[in-house]
C-alpha cells in the first residue's frame, strides 16, 4: 500500500512541497522517506526546467503561454507590451521604448532601450536579432551582445 501511494503521489503533476507533505504523513522509516524527499524534489526541478513555449496566444487582455504538450504555462497581461516574438527559451515585449526579455514562467530576464537594440527581427533558441541602422545584431536572452554585422 505505502509503494502504491509514494508512486501515485510522485507522478501526480503538483508542487513538490506537496508530495513531500504527502509522503510524510505515509512513510514513518527515516532513511527512506529522507531519500523520496530528494527524488521529489530533483523530480519537482527538472519538471519546471523542462518548461519551453510552443505558442503563445494572444487574447484582448492577455498573452497565454503553452508548452508542446498544450498545458498553459503562464498568461501575463497585454500591459506589459506588445509581443515582439518568441522561441521555446523565451519571449520578448516591447513596452514603449522599453524591451524585455522574459522566461516562459515569466519571471523577467533583461531590459533594454529600443534606442539600443533597435527593431526586432527575429527570435530563435536562447537569442535573438536585431537591426540598428546599418548593422544586425545578435543578442543573447540575459542581454549579452554575441555579434554585430554589417546589414546589406
Amino acid at each position: 500500500m505505502t509503494e502504491v501511494f509514494v508512486y501515485f503521489a510522485t507522478n501526480l503533476n503538483i508542487n513538490p512541497l506537496i508530495n513531500y507533505i504527502m509522503i510524510t504523513k505515509v512513510l514513518s522509516n527515516g532513511f527512506m522517506q529522507k531519500v523520496l524527499i530528494i527524488l521529489v524534489v530533483m523530480l519537482g526541478s527538472l519538471e519546471t526546467q523542462a518548461q519551453k513555449i510552443s505558442n503563445i496566444e494572444t487574447t484582448r487582455n492577455w498573452y497565454h503561454i503553452y508548452d508542446d504538450s498544450g498545458k498553459k504555462i503562464n498568461s501575463v497581461s497585454t500591459t506589459i507590451g506588445e509581443l515582439k516574438g518568441y522561441s521555446a527559451d523565451f519571449y520578448i515585449m516591447q513596452h514603449d521604448v522599453w524591451i524585455h526579455t522574459y522566461s516562459p514562467t515569466g519571471k523577467k530576464l533583461h531590459t533594454f532601450t529600443d534606442s539600443s537594440v533597435g527593431r526586432i527581427l527575429s527570435v530563435t533558441g536562447d537569442s535573438f536579432t536585431s537591426q540598428k541602422g546599418a548593422w544586425i545584431h545578435t543578442w543573447n536572452k540575459d542581454g549579452k551582445k554575441i555579434s554585430t554585422r554589417p546589414a546589406r
